[in-house]
């Protein structure tokens, strides 16, 4: 009974193709034939580890034959296909194996905007384990808005014009979590984009908390630096936050009506520089002496001039008394100065792509700004990406904490692209499967592909121009899912445990469907759907013909593929996804992990797919034969001849190799079940390939 549950019928199929003939298991030779003829792997691999490792489990994986090495049962077989060596997504690209020595305008970076908040942007809770979640699951730069504390210890909470809208929390405690939790699980830098609300005094006393707390791992650094790697910066932290520059006057960033500076902030120049006016005015009026009236032929009562007036309203004040108003101003410019050494990223507004920048600056915008530079200038935008780093965050409009399409900001080059990541949606799911690559939890730093890096033909996002040098002609067939959860609840962390118990929903059982969707540059935005399958959440299969999409990405280095299983129902609800780059998915039998909507990895859960990808110089070679094609072959079990429709989609790497089961003729066809392999058919004429036996069937 548990082997009927676990065994998958479609897994069955090429496990008795592929099996010794007398005996019930897959020795190492039949493995390797799999791999070449199924999976499309030429390359050595250590078989005998792979088989070695599915076996040991327990008794019914085991089968040994001295003379065969290693072999898998069919239970070993399955569960070798549904685990995470078989995964959709290529494991390769899953590992740190990017280069980290370019510049970190070079890289698209994990980011996360109010990072404090658990939820809405309005009476959201806030807690330091959302800096401790996020940090650990690979995101690398997060925001801190800052706010003067009761105590005279800053705080940090969401609000406007001095109104708090959320819970607070410390400053002091959210950069200890930093410090203890950043560097656990990927060493890559951390940005910590400061929003400033507060007094001067309490600014001091976060340059005290960063100072006492991360010490030495502050990298600091003069404004004409050219932008380090992250290679060069692993362990560090970098602060990003608005400065003062050498006139005394605050460096902009962002939209005007989310520019908010103390108004003690802008007057401290303003004092310093009245106080030196009045100190040279005084001692100006000191230098005319009485014997210049007397030449003059004046006494000073005589003359008795009327005393002017010191500049900018100061009269009747003492030297002393400017003296040390001077003094508290410059005490105060001076916390700010020790405030800004610690800031190496500098916010300044983009005014004009043609303004001088130094390389550590960044600018601000949000979505609604961005999309209007994207239409007015999109290849200026670009051009800018590639020297100078930007920070797209979600409009002020989106109180719930909903987020933009990041898409549009990635290929356009932005590097920092923060989203509301405690809530669940489709732009959380898109981030999750971009940096999925090159580390995920162990990274969170993916290298831009060459099409946003080069400066000679720089990429038009709004018109998807130029193409890729190779396309990617892609076919999926979702052939199963298994054991898909039944309890629906809430993103990450938006209630509490017990709230998230009272309200998730568990139904015995439900009617599954599967949506596959392409998203990435604007000619290659794409959704499918499979039939639901009713009552079955366990194993629900579905059948070649509904199941089956194909499609061309012309930008396959931009494009993610993402995976989403629902419930059918009056309002259809989300239970699990998966998302990945789509050109790091393997061809072949594949296994798809699925997540939760609180981004944790279902262990048990996953959806069985058959994927054939070709790569093409130019689009529209994929296709280039008839849409269905009459094949003759021959049945070489029955001796009968059949024709055939047939599906191709390209003259290289097609083909389908049949799995005679009960073969039955009438008349001149033949029903017969099937399996797709990697033979090439380069003509459609049988007699160069008559070896490959053909059954009536479309191409997955």
């Amino acid at each position: 009974m548990m082997r009927e549950l676990l065994v998958q019928p479609d897994i069955q199929l090429y496990f008795d193709l592929f099996k010794l003939p007398t005996e019930a298991f897959i020795s190492e030779e039949g493995y390797s034939r799999f791999l070449r003829e199924v999976q499309g792997v030429d390359t050595p691999r250590a078989i005998r580890e792979e088989l070695e490792a599915f076996r040991a489990a327990n008794d019914a994986y085991k089968q040994t034959r001295p003379d065969l090495g290693v072999c898998l049962t069919l239970l070993g077989f399955n569960t070798l296909l549904c685990s995470s060596a078989n995964s959709l997504m290529d494991p390769q690209r899953q590992m740190l194996h990017q280069s980290l020595s370019h510049p970190l305008c070079d890289y698209w970076i994990n980011s996360s905007h109010n990072t404090y908040l658990c939820g809405d942007q309005v009476v959201g809770r806030s807690a330091v384990g959302q800096y401790i979640d996020l940090l650990l699951s690979g995101c690398r730069c997060v925001e801190l808005d800052c706010w003067n504390g009761g105590d005279g210890e800053p705080v940090l909470f969401h609000g406007v014009g001095g109104y708090q809208l959320t819970g607070r929390i410390r400053f002091r405690d959210v950069i200890q979590a930093c410090k203890d939790y950043g560097f656990q699980r990927s060493r890559l830098p951390i940005i910590l984009s400061l929003e400033m609300h507060c007094t001067t005094n309490q600014k001091a006393r976060i340059t005290e908390i960063i100072s006492e707390i991360l010490g030495d791992s502050v990298y600091r650094c003069h404004p004409t630096t050219p932008l380090p790697s992250p290679e060069r910066l692993l362990g560090c932290f970098l602060i990003k936050s608005k400065v003062l520059n050498e006139l005394g006057e605050f460096i902009e960033e962002g939209d005007e009506e989310d520019i908010k500076m103390d108004a003690l902030e802008i007057q401290l120049a303003q004092e310093l520089e009245s106080a030196n006016l009045a100190r040279s005015f005084l001692r100006a009026n000191e230098n005319v002496s009485g014997e210049a009236f007397a030449s003059a032929g004046l006494t000073a009562s005589s003359a008795s001039p009327s005393p002017a007036v010191p500049p900018n309203g100061i009269s009747g004040g003492t030297e002393a008394a400017i003296d040390a108003k001077a003094e508290r101003a410059a005490a105060k410019l001076e916390k700010l100065k020790a405030f800004q050494r610690n800031i190496c990223l500098r916010g300044r507004k983009l005014r004009g792509f043609d303004q001088p920048r130094n390389p550590m600056d960044i600018c601000s915008m949000n979505e609604s700004k961005l999309l209007r530079l994207a239409k007015q200038s999109p290849l200026e935008l670009c051009l800018f990406h590639q020297k100078y780093l930007s920070r797209i965050y979600p409009a002020g409009t989106r109180l719930s904490s909903s987020n933009f399409d990041p898409t549009i900001s990635w290929n356009l080059g932005s590097q920092i692209v923060a989203l509301n990541l405690q809530s669940m949606g489709l732009a959380t799911m898109l981030n999750h499967g971009r940096f999925q690559e090159n580390g995920g939890a162990h990274g969170g730093y993916v290298l831009k592909p060459p099409i946003l890096r080069s400066s000679q033909q720089p990429f038009d996002a709004v018109a998807a121009t130029p193409t890729e040098p190779q396309a990617l002609h892609v076919t999926i067939r979702v052939v199963s899912a298994h054991q898909l959860p039944r309890t629906i609840t809430g993103g990450r962390k938006t209630r509490s445990a017990a709230f998230n118990k009272l309200t998730s929903r568990s139904k015995p059982f439900q009617n599954p469907f599967v949506t596959v969707s392409v998203h990435g540059s604007r000619r290659d935005t794409r959704s499918f759907r499979t039939p639901a399958v009713s009552n079955n959440s366990f194993n629900p299969r579905w059948a070649n013909e509904e199941a089956t999409f194909e499609f061309l990405v012309t930008h396959p280095s931009l494009a993610l593929l993402l995976f989403r299983v629902y419930t059918a129902d009056v309002r259809p609800e989300m239970l699990c996804f998966a998302c990945m780059p789509i050109d790091a998915i393997r061809s072949g039998l594949r296994w798809l992990p699925l997540y939760d909507r609180a981004f944790r990895l279902l262990r048990f859960s996953g959806i069985l797919v058959f994927v054939r990808t070709i790569h093409v110089k130019q689009p529209g070679e994929a296709a280039c034969l008839p849409a269905c094609t009459v094949v003759y072959s021959r049945c070489v079990q029955c001796d009968s001849h059949c024709v055939s429709p047939l599906r191709y989609t390209s003259t290289l790497h097609s083909g389908l190799l049949a799995l005679h089961r009960g073969c039955q003729s009438t008349g001149n066809e033949t029903n017969s079940l099937y399996l797709y392999t990697r033979a090439p058919l380069t003509c459609m004429r049988l007699h160069l390939y008559p070896n490959l036996p053909v059954e009536t069937g479309r191409y997955i």
